[in-house]
């Protein structure tokens, strides 16, 4: 939404940024033995530079493009990512380590189970909100993403770095 509303881009490769960052977890926690903090911190840290990355090489030299040749290249874009993790980690299926504990937690005597890994993504999601409006509400990029989402031109001229805001949101959509 950060990314549409701002660089008025669909991206559709960021499903496959996020895809690349699961293995980069996965592979962190699983062969190499990292607490599972370290793996999403290495996932995040990935995602951010492969998004800044792809906005870089892909998107930035198509921002007065037709809308055509950026959907072209969206799509392009996902497919590289695509078929690169299907050469570097293969099709076959892998079981991601549970770092959260088994079980579930019973609620009205019982009658009602919600698994903890649901309360755990719960809790991950409102937190993140909460970081990203007070991001955008409170920050002085924050409030430059906002005014690039309005007018891209006005904030310009407002002497705002219209390419850097955009890089910043590819950043954190990643």
């Amino acid at each position: 939404t950060m990314v549409y509303g701002i660089a008025k881009m669909l991206n559709f490769a960021h499903g496959d940024v996020i895809m690349v960052g699961a293995y980069i977890c996965f592979y962190a926690t699983s062969r190499f033995g990292l607490p599972p903090v370290a793996g999403v911190l290495l996932a995040m840290i990935v995602c951010t530079v492969l998004g800044m990355v792809i906005e870089r090489l892909a998107y930035k030299p198509l921002r007065a493009a037709p809308m055509l040749a950026v959907l072209i290249t969206a799509i392009g874009v996902s497919s590289f990512l695509q078929n690169a993790a299907l050469l570097l980690w293969s099709s076959n299926p892998k079981v991601f380590p549970s770092v959260v504990p088994n079980g579930n937690l019973p609620l009205f005597g019982g009658k009602l189970t919600i698994p903890y890994v649901t309360l755990v993504t719960i809790l991950a999601c409102v937190v993140i909100m909460l970081a990203l409006v007070w991001f955008t509400g409170k920050t002085k990029m924050g409030k430059a993403m906002r005014a690039c989402s309005e007018d891209k031109g006005a904030a310009q001229l407002m002497g705002i770095n219209v390419n850097g805001t955009i890089s910043l949101t590819f950043a954190i959509g990643s």
